[in-house]
């Protein structure tokens, strides 16, 4: 069987895919090309729950800035995601911090720090990241039609369905439809 889980906020962070940023005027969200994940983040100076309510795949997340840099806080992730394609776990409790900072014109540098003391002794300080913006006027002017849809559909789901549902006889063609 082939399971889609969301990857999770470290680990869609330090993946080679595009993110597209969306400002609004109490939120920010990061809309990931893989996995096609949204990730709310608000801005409304809310802080973060003592104790979530629910875990979530993209954790619960607030920001603000300090001077130039906009810091996300989060906490409250699903354990079952991982902190990097290795795999690596973390537990519910875990709180991430990252730091963005636009060094130059369309360069936005991400530090990441990661406490999580279930599982590590120590905070978890990810290399930093560059990310190249793509400007405006190149998206308009290049035809860029945004990201591109990096889905998981498992195909076991449809051959499954056509096992239970369009095949209930076992005589390999669909089930006929009901007469009306």
């Amino acid at each position: 069987y082939q399971y889609c889980n969301p990857m999770g906020v470290t680990r869609a962070l330090i993946y080679p895919d595009p993110i597209e940023i969306i400002q609004l005027p109490d939120r920010m969200y990061q809309h990931y090309m893989w996995g096609y994940g949204i990730r709310p983040i608000w801005t409304d100076g809310r802080k973060l729950p003592d104790d979530p309510d629910q875990a979530r795949w993209w954790g619960f997340n607030v920001a603000h800035w300090e001077g130039d840099t906009f810091v996300v806080l989060s906490t409250g992730h699903d354990a079952r995601t991982w902190i990097d394609h290795f795999g690596y776990p973390h537990s519910q409790d875990m709180v991430l911090e990252e730091r963005y900072t636009r060094i130059n014109y369309d360069t936005l540098e991400l530090k990441m720090t990661l406490t999580d003391p279930p599982y590590y002794a120590k905070p978890w300080v990810a290399q930093t990241k560059r990310m190249h913006l793509i400007p405006r006027d190149f998206i308009k002017s290049s035809g860029w039609s945004g990201l591109l849809e990096d889905l998981c559909a498992p195909v076991d789901e449809v051959d499954t369905f056509n096992r239970l549902i369009r095949d209930p006889a076992g005589t390999g063609k669909p089930a006929a439809p009901p007469r009306r």
